[in-house]
């Protein structure tokens, strides 16, 4: 389930929408995780902010929820990171190759977590998992645009494979400036050869951070991941109004009711 501040968003061009889509291409990113790639088919415009997301609608009235990878300066495609769950009826389908060229529909934009520009202090990013999604389409927004603030990307996960897109973000250290990374795996594999950081992603933050007051913090992931950011970061120091998060865990089948699965 979703849980975030009830805030409007910076511009009233982004109503939701209904629209009709097709699943253009798959892209294997890590054995269990797939690039989705849509295809919006409506004349309208599918305006949105860097950070939200989108509810692909299952029959039965049932409905899944993933985060938009990618920024809305390059949004001829709608990418989306699906991990793939077990027993999962949607993530069965895209792993087995039988979502491809499917047609289906999508409601959105949706969600209060995108970057809050007007503010003028260094952002710490967190991302456990595939949570690394919407981080990566806010981080694409500022970066392509020339801001200049200082920018960290924190990406937790469970070993080297589970950092799919690891080559891309070190080769972003290399072409900006104002940008870091630091990965940290929580469970290495010995075949890893890992020498960077290990533990909780979160507890490498405050390692790094004395003074974690001078932070916009934006991160999203499991809700345990969550829940200790909110109660550690705070107890630091951090002020309520600086923490931005998107907490979401594998949705349940249920008629009607809007939930948040791992994207």
């Amino acid at each position: 389930m979703i849980e975030a501040r009830e805030i409007k968003p910076p511009t009233t061009q982004n109503e939701i929408k209904n629209l009709p889509s097709r699943i253009e291409r798959l892209d294997r990113l890590a054995p269990d995780v797939m690039a989705v790639f849509l295809r919006i088919l409506a004349r309208e415009q599918f305006n949105y902010l860097a950070g939200q997301y989108l509810d692909i609608m299952l029959p039965q009235n049932r409905r899944r929820s993933f985060s938009i990878a990618n920024p809305p300066h390059d949004a001829e495609l709608l990418e989306l990171h699906v991990r793939r769950v077990s027993r999962g009826e949607f993530t069965q389908q895209l792993f087995s190759g039988a979502a491809a060229n499917t047609l289906i529909r999508i409601e959105g934009p949706l969600g209060q977590f995108w970057f809050r520009e007007e503010s003028r202090r260094p952002a710490l990013l967190i991302g456990g998992g595939t949570g690394y999604a919407p981080l990566r389409a806010m981080l694409r927004h500022l970066l392509e645009r020339g801001d200049r603030r200082p920018l960290h990307l924190y990406w937790g996960a469970q070993s080297r494979v589970d950092l799919y897109e690891d080559a891309l973000v070190r080769e972003w250290t290399a072409r900006y400036p104002n940008f870091k990374y630091t990965p940290v795996l929580s469970n290495p594999r010995p075949e890893d050869a890992w020498d960077g950081r290990t533990g909780l992603v979160h507890k490498a933050v405050l390692e790094d951070h004395v003074d974690i007051a001078e932070f916009d913090v934006y991160t999203a992931g499991p809700p345990a991941m969550i829940e200790a950011i909110r109660h550690e970061f705070i107890a630091r120091g951090l002020p309520r109004d600086q923490l931005f998060f998107d907490s979401f865990d594998f949705a349940p089948d249920v008629l009607a009711k809007r939930a948040r699965q791992l994207p």
